[in-house]
């Protein structure tokens, strides 16, 4: 792989280094190299990485990896690749939600670092979207920050789960649509999770790069829904593209779970 441009980011060398010396840190060079020079981040745009040695390691042995984000719509990174991935296609099928606003309005509001886990978050599948987030809050407690204190936004969002996760269980059996749009806005869902934006970006980035596919044969709930209430699941990333579908909160199945990933700045404590 090669860039046309060197970036000095604080921290990168660092995360390079023990993430696979770069394979695993996937930063502007890899961002320019994976969808070209017009989808590069100037350089004053992109964050530092504030995560310590410590942090990175114990990440990088949970099988999380790094990676930049750019405020790019799905839409956008289907028309610069002309729906290409490599020697596939980047998405099977967009003719249900080529008009939904999470396909051409959505994005990230700035260029910004996550760390992502590669697979689904362990016991996350055959369960339903509230109990996901149940085990994708314990995840976060009891592995990504193991012996420590969660940081003030992340143990915020921890206590609004705990308050409001009965009252989320009975309203979804009394009106769905609504229980799915306070689902999809919890603090633990809209900070750990992906949107399909997101998640595009993230499989299509690591494919690239490193000529593997991240969730093949599984597929992830995001933070988002469709028109008419659904919530977004994106997966089965593969030659034939990548599939989005949607799904409603009480829906599971044993290849459907939730994958962990938060920005870096949420990890620290202010």
């Amino acid at each position: 792989m090669s860039a046309t441009r060197k970036f000095e980011v604080p921290g990168l060398s660092l995360a390079r280094e023990l993430f696979r010396k770069g394979t695993d840190c996937l930063g502007p060079e890899e961002v320019e190299f994976a969808f070209g020079a017009s989808f590069a981040p100037a350089p004053e745009d992109i964050p530092p990485i504030p995560l310590s040695e410590a942090m990175l390691k114990h990440l990088r042995k949970l099988g999380v990896y790094l990676e930049l984000h750019g405020p790019t719509a799905m839409v956008e990174l289907y028309d610069a690749l002309g729906n290409k991935l490599d020697e596939g296609k980047l998405l099977y099928d967009n003719s249900w939600y080529q008009n939904e606003a999470f396909y051409t309005k959505e994005k990230s509001l700035r260029w910004h670092w996550r760390a992502t886990l590669k697979g689904l978050v362990p016991d996350s599948t055959s369960k339903k979207y509230l109990s996901q987030t149940r085990v994708l809050a314990e995840y976060l407690k009891d592995n990504v920050f193991a012996g420590q204190s969660l940081p003030k936004a992340l143990a915020e969002a921890v206590t609004e789960l705990n308050d409001c996760e009965a009252s989320l269980s009975k309203l979804v059996e009394e009106d769905w649509q609504k229980g799915a749009e306070q689902l999809a806005d919890l603090a633990i869902n809209q900070r750990c999770r992906q949107t399909p934006a997101q998640t595009l970006w993230s499989i299509a980035l690591y494919k690239r790069v490193n000529g593997e596919y991240v969730l093949p044969n599984v597929w992830a709930w995001t933070n988002q829904r469709s028109s008419n209430g659904n919530l977004v699941l994106v997966g089965e990333a593969g030659a034939d593209g990548v599939i989005v579908a949607p799904g409603a909160p009480w829906g599971s199945g044993d290849g459907l779970g939730a994958q962990f990933s938060c920005s870096v700045e949420d990890y620290l404590v202010s």
